[in-house]
């Protein structure tokens, strides 16, 4: 499977954040982007395949936002990513500031982040990737952790 064909499956059943699609699908490839960069630039191929007539069986609502000249899908807004429910949209950053807070008094040189990413997440992950194989992915915990 290629990637273009990894893009598509990722997106055809639902909504599919850009972490989780750069993550899922090219997690270890190109150093230098975080995997919301890397999934925003596989949207925008894959939105370039399909201006340029392609028929890709895609989820409408991952081409949200996105202009396109020669065809005119219809459009529909985004519901919440169907792997991360938009944990890293909007959620990551109040538990970083939370983190923080309750941090503010205590000294430290060094910390350690760990993380338990829940069930619904790996679940849906490890569906994508036996879809998709792994092959590039990264772990959805891996992700997690360094954010």
């Amino acid at each position: 499977m290629n990637i273009a064909e990894k893009i598509a499956e990722v997106l055809k059943a639902g909504h599919v954040c850009n972490s989780c699609l750069g993550r899922l699908v090219a997690g270890q490839l190109l150093s230098g982007f975080n995997n919301e960069e890397r999934g925003r630039i596989l949207r925008q191929y894959c939105a370039f395949l399909v201006d340029s007539g392609e028929k890709l069986d895609i989820d409408s609502s991952n081409f949200y936002g996105i202009k396109f000249s020669n065809v005119k899908p219809e459009i529909k807004k985004p519901g919440k990513c169907r792997v991360c429910k938009n944990f890293f949209q909007e959620e990551l950053d109040e538990l970083s500031r939370s983190v923080i807070k309750k941090l503010k008094d205590i000294e430290f040189s060094t910390f350690l982040v760990g993380s338990v990413p829940s069930n619904e997440m790996l679940n849906q992950e490890e569906n994508l990737q036996e879809i998709v194989g792994i092959e590039f992915s990264e772990p959805i915990k891996s992700e997690t952790n360094r954010n």
